[in-house]
């Protein structure tokens, strides 16, 4: 079809360029003028060919015109998948727990170390205590032992000697021909520190006696030897 043919209602009908320039004038009124001559140019060839609308509009349908130059917004549709962003939800709030715990856990971390630090402070200076004392009782060792030394230098030794002798000798003050009972008498008397004359006793009934350290002689008698009850 071109610029040239005619319906035969007698309209004329306009060429691709005429149309194109008539849109570029960007005015409302002419551009709905081409879409109504248009529409009525087709529906005109449409009822002489086959006599039926091409261009039928549907009954109760407006469509909204839009000024040349702009775009007609496309509606779109808003779908939300609740599923979907309650488990995303819930996973976040499960990673907040999670990094609630971490938290914790570092927290009672650090009370542990600073713990940690003022139990070692505390042992430290229990060591530097002990390890004072431990001088010091070194100190009074080597006191000691230097006083030991000093003690058994040569001019004390004779003391020390001396000290260690037995303070009766038996084989010195032990006069011949004693017997057994004497010998004992006068060990104990010996021991308690106290000189006491030693009876020797002649017959049964004790009545004489004689002092064998005196100098009055007495006349010999025969001895006896000792028995247990004499000891």
């Amino acid at each position: 079809m071109t610029g040239a043919d005619k319906s035969n209602k007698g309209k004329s009908l306009f060429d691709l360029s005429d149309i194109m320039s008539i849109l570029e004038d960007e005015s409302t009124d002419q551009v709905l003028k081409v879409v109504d001559s248009f529409r009525e140019v087709m529906t005109s060839e449409s009822d002489n060919n086959t006599g039926t609308s091409v261009l039928a509009e549907p009954a109760e349908t407006s469509t909204a015109l839009v000024p040349f130059g702009q775009n007609k917004p496309v509606p779109v549709e808003k779908t939300q998948d609740n599923a979907f962003v309650s488990k995303l939800l819930y996973d976040i709030d499960q990673k907040n727990a999670e990094i609630d715990q971490k938290n914790a856990e570092i927290l009672r971390l650090n009370n542990e170390i600073m713990n940690l630090k003022f139990e070692s402070k505390d042992k430290e200076l229990k060591i530097k205590e002990l390890s004072s004392k431990v001088e010091e009782l070194t100190k009074v060792i080597e006191e000691t032992k230097s006083t030991v030394k000093s003690i058994e230098c040569a001019p004390v030794k004779p003391i020390v000697q001396k000290a260690h002798e037995p303070v009766y000798n038996i084989k010195e003050d032990t006069p011949e021909d004693e017997d057994v009972a004497t010998i004992f008498k006068r060990l104990q008397r010996g021991h308690k520190g106290v000189e006491e004359p030693v009876n020797e006793v002649y017959g049964d009934d004790g009545a004489d006696s004689h002092d064998p350290y005196s100098d009055n002689p007495q006349p010999p008698r025969k001895k006896r030897t000792a028995k247990l009850y004499d000891l």
